[in-house]
């Protein structure tokens, strides 16, 4: 994988892995990451809580309306 400098990086595989390599990140770059991972956890849970409410979407009867 190249980052946006062009910098080699090898992805971290395991927990212990992707520890080192966050210990090795800025203080801001860590501050950047922090940001990046509450937004897609925020994301993924109201993905998650929304599924049930658009369940009926599924229903293959309603596919008259798709082609209209």
């Amino acid at each position: 994988m190249t980052t946006k400098e062009n910098k080699e990086v090898e992805m971290a595989t395991t927990f212990e892995d992707l520890k080192r390599a966050v210990m090795s990140l800025s203080q801001d770059d860590i501050i950047r990451l922090d940001e990046e991972i509450h937004r897609y956890a925020e994301t993924f849970a109201i993905m998650t809580a929304s599924e049930t409410a658009f369940s009926e979407w599924l229903d293959s009867e309603e596919d008259i309306y798709n082609d209209i």
